[in-house]
């Protein structure tokens, strides 16, 4: 046979009623299950629920503590500086002169032992006057 007759042969069948009402059966069957419930399955509620408990959880601790952020930009001495508007914003300057156009940093506690200054300054420790400090933000 030629491919042109195999092509023609095949067209030509057509189901018999059996045939039909199998493949309609088969259909039906199909749709109706489409439409049942799902069979619960623990493997993935059991993760869910915890998920959604944990969620839970951290939300009513977060609302229960009442903080939520307020002392972010509070320094040592507990001056608030969260008029700034913004929490990534530049860390304010404190403990810092302007002597002669240059800017000076307050020297901390660390520091002033570790170049073995004394923690109580008397007059014997100063020495002549070498400026005013003309802008302060302490």
């Amino acid at each position: 046979m030629k491919k042109e007759d195999l092509k023609t042969a095949f067209g030509q069948i057509r189901p018999d009623e059996a045939a039909k009402k199998r493949m309609l059966d088969n259909i039906l069957k199909q749709r109706g299950k489409e439409g049942m419930y799902m069979p619960f399955n623990f493997r993935k509620t059991i993760p869910a629920m915890a998920t959604v408990v944990v969620i839970v959880a951290g939300l009513l601790t977060y609302n229960l503590s009442g903080n939520h952020g307020k002392n972010l930009f509070r320094d040592h001495r507990g001056t608030d500086y969260s008029d700034t508007g913004r929490e990534d914003a530049v860390a304010p300057i404190v403990n810092q002169f302007c002597l002669s156009d240059r800017h000076y940093i307050l020297l901390s506690d660390d520091l002033r032992e570790e170049f073995g200054l004394p923690s109580v300054i008397n007059e014997n420790d100063l020495g002549d006057k070498i400026g005013i400090i003309e802008t302060s933000r302490i």
